[in-house]
C-alpha cells in the first residue's frame, strides 16, 4: 500500500535518494537520522554552485593564457617572403608595409581587417597592407599580403605588363596592356619600346587609365600592341605606331621597313600573318612596305632607289 503522510520509513527503503525542486539529490539515510531536509538542499546546491564557478574559473584563465600567448613577441614579425619581381626588389615592397615590422602579426591582422570580412580574417589578410602595395607600386597589378605563423609576412603579387610608350608634351608614359600609365621617362630615360603616335592626351597621373579625348585610338593602339606582344614580336625592332587615323594604321620598324595595317578589322589575323614573314626573314632590316591590307595577302613592296643619271661625257 502507498505510505502515508507522517508514516515512518520502511528499512528496505536503506540507499533510496530523492530530488529537490531544482535537481539537487538528499539521502533518504541522511534524512532518517534527523538531518533537515532544507539543510540538505541547501549543502548540494552550494556544491553544484562551487562546481560551476570551477569550471567557468578554469575555462576562463584557459582562454585569458590562450591570448597572452597569441598577443606575446613569439608571432612579432621578423620576416618577409617577397615573390620574384621584374620592376620592384624585395627592400622596396618590404619598405611600403614596414611599419608591420616588429609588431604581433595577429593584432596587424585585426587591425587591418573589419569583422565583415570573414574570409580576410580566416586567411589573416592585411587589406591595408595590400592597399598601400598597389597604391606606391604601380607596375603591380594584384596583390595579397598575409601574416604565416609564427612571425613571417607572405606577399603574393602579379605585376602589370607594359606594351607601349607615347609622347606627351616630351614626356613618355609607359602604358600597360589595360591603358595603365605605369611611369613617366624623359627622352633620354624612357626603355627601348614602341612608341605610339596619334593620341591626343589630355592628362595623366600614375597608377590611372590615360585619359584621351578619342577612346577608339587608345583602344587599337592596345589591341595592337597586345596582339604584337602576344605573337613575340613587340619589342622586334619597332619603333613607331601610328595610330593618328584608324582606319589607317602604320608601323614602322628599325631600319627600313613600313607596314600598313589599314584599318583595325582582322587585327590579329594580321599580325598572325607578320609574324610568318619576320619569321621568314623579313624583319626590320628589309627595306621596303609590306602592305597587310590591300589583298587577301601580304603584299611586300621593295623600295626603288632613285638612279642618278649617268655623268654626260665631255
Amino acid at each position: 500500500m502507498p505510505r502515508g503522510v507522517g508514516e515512518d520509513f520502511d528499512k528496505n527503503d536503506t540507499g533510496i535518494r530523492s530530488r529537490d525542486f531544482d535537481g539537487a539529490e538528499f539521502d533518504i539515510d541522511d534524512f532518517r537520522k534527523g538531518g533537515s531536509v532544507d539543510n540538505r538542499f541547501i549543502v548540494a546546491r552550494k556544491k553544484r554552485k562551487k562546481k560551476i564557478l570551477l569550471t567557468v574559473s578554469i575555462c576562463v584563465l584557459l582562454v585569458v593564457a590562450t591570448v597572452l600567448l597569441l598577443l606575446s613577441p613569439v608571432f612579432a614579425v621578423k620576416e618577409y617572403d617577397i615573390p620574384d619581381l621584374k620592376f620592384y626588389t624585395d627592400d622596396e615592397i618590404v619598405s611600403v608595409i614596414d611599419e608591420i615590422s616588429g609588431k604581433n602579426g595577429l593584432v596587424a591582422v585585426f587591425q587591418n581587417t573589419s569583422f565583415d570580412e570573414a574570409d580576410g580574417l580566416l586567411r589573416l589578410r592585411l587589406p591595408d597592407a595590400e592597399k598601400k602595395i598597389v597604391f606606391n607600386c604601380p607596375y603591380i597589378e594584384s596583390v595579397m599580403v598575409r601574416f604565416s605563423f609564427p612571425n613571417k609576412i607572405i606577399v603574393e603579387a602579379t605585376e602589370r605588363k607594359p606594351i607601349f610608350l607615347t609622347d606627351y608634351h616630351n614626356t613618355y608614359l609607359y602604358i600597360d596592356s589595360r591603358g595603365i600609365v605605369l611611369e613617366a621617362f624623359t627622352a633620354a630615360t624612357r626603355p627601348d619600346f614602341p612608341i605610339v603616335k596619334g593620341l591626343e592626351i589630355t592628362d595623366y597621373k600614375i597608377g590611372c587609365s590615360i585619359a584621351e579625348t578619342d577612346n577608339n585610338k587608345i583602344f587599337i593602339a592596345m589591341k595592337l600592341c597586345n596582339s604584337l606582344s602576344v605573337m613575340g614580336i613587340l619589342e622586334n625592332n619597332i619603333d613607331i605606331i601610328d595610330v593618328s587615323d584608324y582606319n589607317d594604321i602604320w608601323m614602322f620598324c628599325a631600319p627600313s621597313l613600313s607596314v600598313k595595317f589599314g584599318n583595325a578589322d582582322g587585327l590579329e589575323m594580321k599580325v598572325s600573318k607578320l609574324k610568318g614573314i619576320f619569321e621568314a626573314g623579313y624583319d626590320g632590316k628589309t627595306e621596303g612596305e609590306l602592305d597587310l591590307y590591300s589583298g587577301k595577302n601580304p603584299v611586300l613592296k621593295p623600295t626603288v632607289s632613285e638612279e642618278k643619271p649617268p655623268a654626260e661625257e665631255e
